[in-house]
């Protein structure tokens, strides 16, 4: 509790009974019980705790009646009073307060409530809007107030009962009755809010925004404009209030023998001032107002703000002491340093109440240095930094899941706060934040800041959610302090997110040791080479070096795995010099040159000549050194395959490797690339004495880019039709000796492929003894190719002479005709004349037609 108001005496033992206040300015408008009004004035006086007062007017003779009810109009100078149970209004500035009007509609009234709305014109003129709600028995009568008297707003509102609490809200109106609140819309509209209790009076008050105080018994709740609540917990009284009143922060409530305040929000009692019997009070301004019993006045007065602010902060009301330096009168910039102030020590005092998130939320929004949030917990910032800071009191001992909560609130504050430092403006170098203690240094380079916000983020991570370290690690941007991450890393064993930091800081030899020391320790997270062929695969090829150094224990303990440093297919893999990789590979592994070579050819697909010849000469030497046959043939047909399918290795250069008297096939099919048709058949015929495999090649070769492929049937048909030495070829083969012809085969080839081959070239290569029976059928056949080339020629010949004279008879016609139109000639195509200066144009039939008319002739066929 703290001293919110101060209550000074005004009048005391006035022999009237009061019955009413009403206040306005510095002046309270009194009526008693007898009838009398009276007005006075209150002035500050040079005493301490005392208010001078004056009475300005008064008039006896105001009402014969009780004045039960008065309400003041200040910009109107007017006076409205309920006495006799009837509405009337005054002239407060005449000397007995002259009647002005009366309603006379509110006979019989109970009570009444005004409700003033300040108003804005679209030319900016301020203008008030006063409307007025009588209670009469069970209706509301709704008026307004023009040129100095009441008009009816509009139709009479009924109620259950006879009200005994009423409130303007907007355009509705809050009644409370003996057993229940309504809020009556102006609309019709009627909505029942709750019971008032089992006191029965009930009490509402204003707390502007469109907020209303509803007293049900001890509670008070709060309503918006629809009658909703606005809190989920109403405020608890000592005892019943009868009278309510708002002066923000406070709601000040009168009570049977005592004023009580309170908060709003939080919910806080405040201050009890003993009284006796109170009864009425009115707000005469921020922070002042009026009480009243049957015969005293008091002037309830708030201690000065700064005195109230310093009392909160001492109790560690900072929520309070927020509100209460925002109506503090200082200048703009004070304000806003006490706020700083104060939000700063609120959120010191979240933080050591452990309510982490609050406080991470204050800090971040007042702009704190992060390193002074840092500092708040232990172990997290290096002590040339923690030993420059200052904190408002004793930092709290933090372990275990308090510990773990708060690590957890400050891992996503420093997010935020570096996801601010990186969006603002980088060209800047410097930046400005606060201290929680005002004069207590501040980081403010950039660079620094970012370093510590991050390295303490990896740190928070370490300690809550390790799974999360790696990802940090691998930003583009992160600022991690090298030496203090590695340092906590390997404190905590995570030997996985040390390799990344290594990786990404580009320490590539340091992140290889660590990789080659562990690969053979059992217990390691980094155990086997997995590991280190994963980051070799990512150097690239600027990192050879490295590569070549590190790559050679996998190569010697686990050569399959060793290989996938040079054939995974990423490209820092792809991108590495394949001739250096090949020169490595000899050096260090041979024996998986042949696969890397395929990697590149098959996957890759090289072109360069030097990898494909390179890899036939292995596929040649593996072949000649296998141990068994099956391991030879394996390699012969890779060979084979190689040499058919590859169009970049240079045949002349692979050529002079293979020996003349074996790799016969791979001869033939490097002979067939280089033309020589001849030396590639003797081959196949003569000494392979595979038809199939002569047949196959020439319909490879044949229609190829050289003049020889298209004789390569003819060549063949020699190979079968005469005998030849295969020795005048230069093949050396086992057995040597001239084959004789074999002309079953050679009339086989002509009766099957003799439209591939010159005629009379093909008779001549073929032996006298043969008779016309046996070539009848390549004759015939020869024959009729001919004869149909003939036809086609002569067919084409004459289609293109014909073409040629219908264009010449054509050109003489139309330079030598000549036109006539005669007067009402008409177009064949549309029917219409021909004007005199109509475009026309001659049809091949001879027909005239508009040129708009004609039809665009068919495509002439080229000769």
């Amino acid at each position: 509790m703290h001293e919110a108001y101060e209550c000074i005496p005004i009048l005391e033992k006035l022999p009237l009974q009061i019955e009413s206040i009403a206040t306005f300015d510095d002046k309270v408008a009194v009526g008693t019980k007898q009838g009398h009004l009276l007005l006075y004035a209150l002035k500050p006086s040079a005493k301490p705790c005392r208010c001078d007062v004056q009475l300005l007017r008064s008039n006896k003779n105001f009402s014969k009646k009780a004045v039960l009810q008065v309400e003041v109009l200040p910009e109107y100078q007017t006076l409205i009073c309920l006495s006799d149970n009837l509405v009337t209004a005054h002239d407060l500035g005449s000397f007995n307060f002259n009647l002005l009007t009366s309603i006379p509609r509110s006979k019989g009234a109970s009570m009444f409530k005004v409700d003033i709305q300040r108003q804005t014109s679209l030319t900016g003129d301020q203008s008030l809007v006063v409307r007025l709600c009588v209670a009469v028995k069970r209706k509301l009568q709704l008026y307004y107030w023009k040129n100095r008297e009441f008009h009816e707003l509009m139709a009479d509102l009924a109620v259950p009962d006879v009200p005994r609490a009423l409130a303007w809200n907007g355009n509705a109106i809050c009644v409370g009755l003996r057993s229940d609140y309504f809020l009556l819309k102006l609309s019709g509209e009627e909505r029942e809010l709750f019971p008032t209790g089992k006191s029965g009076e009930p009490t509402i008050a204003h707390l502007g925004e469109g907020r209303l105080a509803l007293v049900r018994d001890q509670q008070t709740i709060f309503i918006d404009r629809d009658g909703n609540p606005t809190q989920k917990l109403p405020v608890t009284w000592s005892k019943v209030p009868h009278a309510l009143l708002y002066d923000a922060p406070y709601l000040v409530a009168l009570c049977a023998a005592h004023v009580e305040v309170q908060t709003v929000e939080p919910r806080r009692h405040i201050q009890t001032i003993s009284w006796e019997a109170p009864r009425f009070m009115a707000r005469t301004g921020a922070g002042q107002m009026v009480l009243a019993s049957a015969s005293h006045l008091w002037l309830l007065r708030a201690v000065a703000v700064g005195t109230q602010v310093n009392s909160l902060v001492q109790q560690r009301q900072f929520q309070l002491a927020l509100e209460l330096a925002n109506l503090s009168s200082d200048a703009a910039d004070e304000k806003a340093q006490q706020r700083q102030h104060i939000r700063n020590l609120y959120a010191f005092d979240l933080f050591t109440q452990k309510h982490f998130k609050e406080a991470m939320q204050i800090f971040l929004e007042l702009n704190t240095d992060p390193s002074h949030v840092i500092g708040l917990f232990p172990d997290l910032l290096p002590q040339q930094y923690w030993s420059q800071l200052e904190y408002p009191g004793r930092l709290a001992e933090l372990q275990g899941r308090d510990l773990e909560n708060g690590l957890v609130a400050l891992s996503d504050y420093l997010i935020q706060v570096r996801h601010q430092l990186m969006k603002d403006d980088s060209s800047s170098s410097t930046v400005c934040n606060r201290a929680i203690v005002e004069g207590s240094g501040t980081v403010r380079s950039r660079p620094q800041l970012l370093q510590i916000v991050d390295t303490t983020l990896l740190k928070c991570y370490l300690q809550t959610n390790s799974a999360l370290v790696a990802s940090l690690l691998r930003l583009k941007d992160n600022h991690c302090h090298l030496e203090e991450t590695e340092h906590a890393l390997k404190k905590d064993h995570k030997l996985a997110e040390l390799i990344i930091l290594y990786q990404t800081r580009r320490l590539h030899r340091r992140a290889l040791e660590l990789l080659v020391r562990h690969s053979g320790r059992a217990e390691s997270a980094l155990y086997g080479t997995d590991w280190l062929v994963h980051y070799l695969q990512h150097l690239g090829a600027e990192h050879m070096d490295l590569i070549e150094e590190f790559a050679r224990p996998v190569l010697l303990q686990s050569p399959d795995q060793g290989l996938l440093i040079f054939t995974d297919d990423l490209q820092e893999v792809e991108t590495l010099p394949r001739a250096r990789v090949c020169e490595y590979l000899r050096r260090t592994a041979p024996q998986l040159l042949p696969q890397y070579l395929e990697h590149v050819i098959n996957v890759w697909h090289e072109t360069h000549p030097m990898f494909h010849n390179e890899l036939l000469y292995l596929y040649r030497a593996l072949a000649e050194s296998a141990e068994t046959a099956e391991r030879a043939g394996h390699y012969r047909r890779r060979l084979v395959e190689l040499l058919t399918r590859s169009e970049h290795y240079i045949p002349e250069q692979i050529l002079v490797h293979f020996p003349h008297d074996a790799f016969f096939e791979e001869r033939a099919i490097l002979l067939g690339r280089l033309g020589r048709h001849e030396q590639a058949l003797t081959i196949y015929v003569h000494i392979l004495r595979d038809p199939g495999k002569a047949l196959q090649y020439c319909r490879h070769h044949h229609g190829g880019r050289r003049p020889a492929d298209d004789q390569v049937y003819l060549t063949l048909l020699a190979q079968l039709a005469t005998e030849i030495s295969p020795k005048l070829l230069g093949v050396l083969a086992p057995s040597c000796a001239p084959l004789p012809p074999d002309l079953r085969a050679a009339i086989q080839l002509l009766n099957q492929h003799g439209d591939k081959m010159d005629p009379v070239e093909a008779l001549r290569l073929l032996p006298a003894s043969l008779g016309v029976g046996d070539l009848e059928r390549f004759l015939v056949s020869s024959v009729a190719r001919r004869q149909t080339a003939l036809r086609r020629h002569q067919l084409e010949s004459a289609l293109c002479q014909r073409q040629a004279e219908r264009q010449r008879a054509g050109r003489g016609r139309h330079r030598s005709r000549r036109l006539t139109l005669s007067d009402g000639q008409t177009c064949p195509a549309c029917g219409r004349r021909f004007a005199a200066q109509s475009a026309f144009a001659l049809l091949p039939g001879g027909d005239v037609v508009h040129y708009a008319c004609r039809q665009p002739e068919s495509p002439r066929p080229a000769c």
